[in-house]
């Protein structure tokens, strides 16, 4: 995913630029769902990531997990 490109959840609330080397910070998202990136216009500027974060997440400040995004 290029720099810049805007990141988004399932519901759309939740946003985010991608940063250096593909990272994205989003809060306030569910244990799983999609997370849709965009640096584009067109079908190939574009890509899903499905993502399942485990339930004791929901006790940590912050989780982490890579996913590819396709």
């Amino acid at each position: 995913m290029p720099f810049g490109a805007l990141a988004t959840g399932d519901s759309n609330q939740s946003g985010s630029i991608v940063a250096d080397n593909g990272q994205v910070y989003l809060s306030g998202m569910p244990l799983a769902g999609k997370v849709r990136v965009k640096w584009g216009d067109g079908p190939d500027a574009q890509c899903v990531a499905d993502y399942r974060l485990p339930p004791e997440s929901q006790q940590q400040a912050l989780s982490q997990l890579s996913v590819a995004c396709r």
